[in-house]
């Protein structure tokens, strides 16, 4: 698998100084992390949190990426393909997650550091979000390769939609996402509970995360069109 990896990068090293910025970007914020959780401001508060779930996301794109460098024909398309799909839709999530991080900024707003606490949320959730948009484009051009544009496109919302859910899942009922695998009947009677409990927060909650994160995309993805043409130009 390394050496498949090796080859793969060494043909794709628009994508390899991507990886790079974002990794880079990703040790920035965790050091903005790590320079809040030396400070004592009177509070005791931690975003630790942060970095954990900065990790988590780049599974998605890992699994992404590692989904494509093995996929070499039509046939191993077929063998590679959903097994690689599953795991990078059960993490998927857990990279825009990082944006419902914005509402623990209220435990801190008398803190006279509030000003450094938005900086570093918005690096941080903002890294996630990226990490999650590039997994995004990667599954979606093996997609739209194989089965053609619109199946290509029904792709991206539907991965829209099942990651604004695993996203309320993941906030309001603290499930992560390996408890599909570990406990997915208890994961199903608390999901079956909210949405009878709370049906229109789930319903708001989930439609606006999926036009959100569809809109963002389509604007990435036509924006590095538009690089496209003006490269060829």
């Amino acid at each position: 698998m390394m050496k498949t990896l090796h080859e793969y990068f060494l043909n794709h090293l628009y994508r390899l100084a991507l990886v790079a910025m974002l990794a880079i970007v990703t040790l920035f914020s965790i050091v903005l992390v790590r320079v809040r959780l030396s400070e004592n401001d009177g509070t005791h508060y931690s975003y630790l949190f942060l970095i954990r779930n900065l990790l988590l996301a780049w599974i998605p794109l890992l699994v992404a990426l590692i989904t494509e460098s093995l996929i070499r024909t039509c046939k191993m398309f077929y063998f590679i393909f959903p097994l690689g799909c599953l795991i990078w839709l059960i993490c998927l999530p857990n990279a825009p997650y990082l944006l419902t991080d914005f509402q623990h900024l209220r435990l801190y707003s008398g803190s006279p550091k509030i000003w450094f606490d938005v900086i570093m949320v918005i690096w941080v959730a903002f890294t996630g979000l990226f990490l999650g948009l590039v997994s995004l484009y990667v599954m979606h051009r093996l997609v739209k390769r194989q089965f053609g544009r619109t199946v290509g496109w029904a792709f991206v919302c539907t991965a829209a939609l099942l990651s604004s859910v695993g996203i309320y899942i993941g906030r309001f009922l603290r499930f992560s996402s390996w408890n599909i695998l570990l406990t997915p009947s208890a994961l199903a009677d608390d999901l079956l509970k909210e949405t009878v409990d709370s049906g229109s927060r789930i319903l708001g909650f989930v439609s606006l995360y999926t036009l959100f994160f569809v809109f963002i995309y389509i604007t990435f993805y036509v924006f590095g069109n538009v690089l496209h043409e003006d490269s060829r130009e």
